[in-house]
């Protein structure tokens, strides 16, 4: 294994801080969202779970730090460590989770000069774990007419957890000769959008469409300033919208797209303007597994 620590958007080859020498232990803690009542003289006991839910997951990796680097690299850890935002811990080129640090503990014995011993322990909100790379699929939408959004590449069929679409980017007119603005971009996870379980629907009624030539850009995270945001549209970075404001999220209280394992799925968009044949809509993903 190759651990390193890197920023939200940091893939594996510009990860900001790489562990000089690997931990000895990861520890992963995955539990599900189930409550056991246990009835009084009873044989038999009462169970409560939400289908597939989970408790968010704790990671705890132990190690050292030695020779008369010691000193110099822990505390360039705990200096990404402690660094406010969401991050990735990779414990392999292609496998990481997304992160928060929590808790540090350091170690220094005296019969052991040359070493400082460390324990870190992180927690997840999203409690899979991705391959570096992401996938993606782009779309041409031809017309303002609801299409399904559906290809053999867009799947999750290698993986073995949900994986999250955390990026929809829709191009108005990549080559801006002319055409109408788009007003209202629709996107649902069934096939068509009235059957959709989760809707997300960008309408900005302020006057700010999406003009021919530009390009809007729906992160399920987006990591602005330091500040992480869920469901946030921006068009070259600024600003269009977000969850409650400009933004809405129907149907399933999840919010967040995602493929299942072994799924090849049919989506539905519609964007409601478009009158250029060279409009593309794209969905990026990481691939996705529970350990």
């Amino acid at each position: 294994m190759t651990f390193k620590l890197s920023t939200v958007d940091t893939a594996f080859a510009g990860a900001e801080f790489a562990f000089p020498n690997d931990p000895f232990v990861m520890q992963q803690d995955l539990s599900s969202q189930v409550n056991l009542k246990r009835l009084p003289r009873r044989a038999f006991h009462m169970a409560t779970s939400d289908v597939g839910a989970t408790e968010p997951k704790l990671i705890s990796i132990t190690g050292t730090m030695f020779s008369s680097s010691k000193l110099t690299d822990i505390r360039n850890f705990s200096r990404y460590f402690y660094q406010a935002g969401l991050k990735r811990l990779y414990f392999g080129s292609d496998a990481f989770v997304y992160c928060y640090p929590l808790r540090l503990v350091t170690s220094n014995l005296g019969t052991k000069t040359n070493f400082i011993d460390y324990r870190a322990t992180f927690i997840t909100p999203y409690s899979t774990v991705n391959e570096d790379a992401r996938s993606s699929y782009t779309k041409t939408v031809a017309n303002a007419n609801e299409a399904t959004f559906s290809n053999a590449s867009f799947n999750n069929t290698s993986g073995t957890a949900p994986a999250y679409i955390w990026d929809w980017t829709i191009a108005n007119n990549p080559g801006d000769d002319g055409g109408a603005d788009i007003t209202k971009i629709e996107i649902g996870d069934e096939n068509t959008l009235s059957g959709s379980n989760i809707k997300i629907v960008w309408n900005q009624s302020s006057g700010g469409d999406l003009a021919a030539g530009e390009t809007l850009v729906i992160s399920s995270l987006y990591n602005k300033e330091g500040i992480l945001k869920t469901i946030f549209s921006h068009i070259g970075g600024t600003e269009t919208g977000v969850m409650g404001r400009a933004i809405t999220v129907a149907g399933n209280y999840q919010q967040i797209h995602r493929l299942e394992p072994a799924e090849t799925p049919t989506f539905s968009v519609k964007l409601t303007g478009n009158n250029k044949a060279d409009t593309t809509i794209k969905a990026q993903w990481h691939k996705a597994h529970w350990m």
